[in-house]
């Protein structure tokens, strides 16, 4: 028979991009061992890969770390690493045939996600409302003081002409206006001196408030970037639950369709479905690698650990030869006749 046998998502990774420099994280843990991971799974060497991968994984996850921006920046960018060091995991344990682990670990894999972006919500969370504060008292001062400074410096302005005009002799005072207008020039310093503490505080409220703007940006594109490995975390999760679903569909059809046309058919679990599968060479000669082939036969002897077909045509692949190949037995040469 034929088998629309489907395998969780294939080890396509590729090297993820590193933001930080300097000691080594996961990203860059992720990236360096890659290649060898790959090299590893390539020449069929499934259980050196899972311990390979396994030993990148650190035992404890990386702390989130919320000082400020760039802190947070780096403990996003460790998360990224993390994840993807799981979904090497993953990949290497999927391709030895053991689905039902891959569930187990993109199970942890998925929980981590959404840890992560928890304890991104509540870092950019805390910034956010110590910003938002800066913000509403920034426009409040803005709105009250940005016209205060422009009377200010129009009175100024004002004081300036029309001392000009007296001493230039434009407009005759009397004896009182020429009080009022000294009296308005020993108070034009202290205007001015206040006209040029608001006007500071407006430069650096404005600064702050476009700063808000930029860190507003941040924030959504760091939820951004979360949100994004949370869904592929609960997309790698559903694969391969589906994959499992799937398979056992296929074989519980199987074993009831053979039923029906033979009362005395024994099932067996999955022994029979996997004899079938077997006996139809295409469903191995029609993948692309051996890499693909004994991924198919792995998970099959996971399924019937004790099936001689897939055990012979695993070896075969390993030595280089086609899955169904069968050494002919040796020829006995004949004998001379005697003269």
């Amino acid at each position: 028979m034929r088998t629309s046998l489907l395998f969780p998502a294939a080890l396509v990774c590729g090297a993820l991009v590193g933001q930080t420099a300097g000691p080594e994280n996961l990203v860059q843990r992720f990236n360096t061992n890659l290649a060898g991971v790959n090299q590893l799974l390539n020449e069929l060497k499934f259980q050196e890969a899972i311990d390979k991968a396994q030993s990148l994984v650190p035992a404890q996850a990386p702390v989130f770390v919320a000082k400020d921006p760039g802190t947070i920046e780096q403990s996003l960018e460790s998360g990224r690493g993390m994840l993807a060091l799981l979904k090497l995991q993953a990949s290497c344990v999927g391709a030895l045939g053991q689905w039902e682990k891959v569930v187990e670990l993109n199970q942890s894999r998925l929980e981590y996600a959404r840890t992560l972006r928890a304890d991104l919500a509540k870092a950019t969370g805390d910034l956010s409302t110590q910003w938002t504060k800066v913000s509403e008292e920034g426009n409040a001062y803005i709105l009250q003081n940005e016209p205060k400074a422009a009377e200010i410096e129009k009175k100024i302005a004002a004081l300036q002409q029309d001392i000009k005009n007296h001493n230039e002799k434009k407009v005759t005072l009397d004896r009182k206006q020429i009080e009022e207008l000294s009296a308005r020039a020993k108070q034009a310093p202290r205007d001015e001196e206040a006209m040029f503490e608001i006007k500071g505080k407006l430069v650096a409220f404005k600064e702050a408030l476009g700063r808000y703007k930029q860190f507003s940006a941040w924030v959504a594109e760091t939820h951004k970037q979360a949100n994004g490995l949370l869904k592929e975390s609960e997309e790698g999760l559903g694969k391969s639950r589906g994959s499992i679903k799937t398979q056992e569909e296929e074989i519980s059809t199987f074993n009831a369709d053979m039923l029906k046309k033979d009362k005395k058919f024994k099932a067996e679990g999955n022994k029979k479905w996997v004899e079938a599968v077997m006996r139809d060479s295409t469903n191995l000669t029609k993948l692309d690698t051996p890499r693909l082939q004994a991924q198919l036969l792995n998970r099959l002897l996971v399924l019937s650990p004790d099936d001689k077909s897939a055990k012979k045509a695993l070896e075969n692949i390993k030595q280089g030869r086609d899955p169904f190949f069968v050494e002919k037995p040796a020829v006995k040469s004949k004998k001379a006749p005697k003269k």
